[in-house]
């Protein structure tokens, strides 16, 4: 459906690339979308749907995995690298945090994008409509924040996470209840610049409902991240999964 969707905005657009307005449309099975094309073949999207925020990205050379490794840079933004979702054979690709992206992108500026990953390195120069109401507009149909308090703070390459200092496990509720136990969280932590967490935030959890995510928290709040030098400092955000794993005899 995504890769339709994205289809269906590439089609025709090319003479209106870098437009000062984002296209809208609102439609029965898409939902409410604003997109923007560009002459030489991509297309962004952020879309609304259910209630759900997407922000997708066409027109690039096929997936090879379900992750593409993407760095961005966006007026002070980065470069900053993070895996975006994909699918294998498809030229699209979702980045994590939707929500902060979307309010980035309705800002404006000039979006620069590489695709890291062997065998589909690319680069894109982007110039964004500079109204951004209509991904506003896709926001708020979503109950989305038009500010983010984190958005522009550096984030850290989920593949350079890594303990300078391991956490100490604070199991979750009931954990151990079963011979085998596996649960894990999808956390997002903001980290000072010695890479210790000043706040953690619980953003998916598995199994839901259990207390795994605040366990993951707690845990992690005694631990601390290595720093690389990039000669970045101050606040940063790193997000990460957070697995307990444990088997009884």
């Amino acid at each position: 459906m995504i890769i339709t969707l994205a289809a269906m905005a590439l089609g025709g657009q090319s003479a209106e690339a870098e437009a000062d307005t984002w296209d809208m449309t609102n439609h029965a099975d898409h939902g409410r979308v604003a997109s923007a094309a560009w002459a030489s073949g991509q297309a962004l999207l952020v879309r609304c749907k259910d209630g759900r925020l997407d922000v997708i990205l066409n027109g690039l050379p096929p997936a090879e995995s379900r992750t593409r490794r993407m760095e961005m840079t966006l007026g002070e933004i980065g470069p900053e690298t993070q895996p975006w979702a994909a699918a294998p054979g498809s030229p699209i690709a979702s980045p994590p945090e939707p929500a902060r992206i979307a309010r980035l992108l309705a800002d404006g500026g000039e979006l620069n994008l590489r695709i890291l990953t062997t065998g589909e390195e690319a680069g894109y120069v982007l110039p964004l409509p500079s109204d951004g109401a209509g991904v506003r507009d896709v926001l708020q149909a979503c109950n989305q924040p038009l500010g983010g308090e984190h958005d522009r703070l550096p984030r850290l390459a989920e593949t350079a996470t890594r303990w300078a200092q391991p956490p100490v496990a604070v199991l979750p509720p009931r954990f151990g209840k079963f011979r085998f136990v596996e649960a894990e969280s999808r956390l997002g932590c903001l980290i000072d610049a010695d890479g210790r967490p000043s706040s953690c935030w619980v953003e998916g959890e598995t199994p839901p409902g259990r207390g795994v995510g605040p366990a993951a928290v707690a845990s992690t709040m005694t631990a601390r991240f290595e720093i690389p030098e990039d000669g970045k400092t101050g606040f940063r955000i790193v997000r990460f999964d957070y697995k307990f794993k444990a088997s009884f005899h």
